[in-house]
């Protein structure tokens, strides 16, 4: 979502795309300077974009429309994520990071309820699916206990 919010901001600022509160915002970050946003992008990790996930979701909450678009796509594609780990036999989800709570009620009701807590830590799920590969298992379970 960072990313596409800095992207969308640069398109409001060329006049492709319309300037919302967020492109506002996303563009005073860079002093409405394009070749400072483009230098940002250049050099940015995944995390340096997350941080502007929290102005995002705070922009779509009040109803400003790129935002709403860049939380719907993101939501589009979590569903396209869930929607295939249920088809292959996961019998439930677990949503894990920063935007898994706020990104939830975005997410088409049929997918929310495959969703769950988490049971531990993604470490211990990771232990335990390597587990159950290696030793052949036939449940996580087995290993749990």
């Amino acid at each position: 979502m960072g990313r596409e919010a800095l992207r969308r901001a640069l398109w409001a600022f060329d006049g492709r795309a319309e300037k919302t509160p967020l492109a506002e915002k996303v563009l005073d970050r860079f002093a409405w300077d394009p070749s400072r946003v483009v230098g940002f992008a250049a050099k940015a990790t995944s995390a340096q974009y997350a941080e502007f996930a929290p102005l995002v979701l705070e922009c779509a909450s009040v109803g400003d429309p790129l935002a709403e678009t860049l939380v719907e796509e993101a939501a589009e594609a979590a569903t396209h994520i869930i929607t295939r780990m249920v088809d292959v036999g996961a019998p439930a989800v677990t949503l894990i990071g920063g935007l898994a709570k706020p990104l939830t009620p975005w997410l088409p009701a049929y997918v929310r309820r495959f969703i769950c807590e988490p049971k531990s830590d993604p470490l211990h799920g990771a232990i335990l699916m390597a587990r159950q590969t290696f030793f052949g298992l036939e449940s996580v379970q087995s290993v749990a206990s």
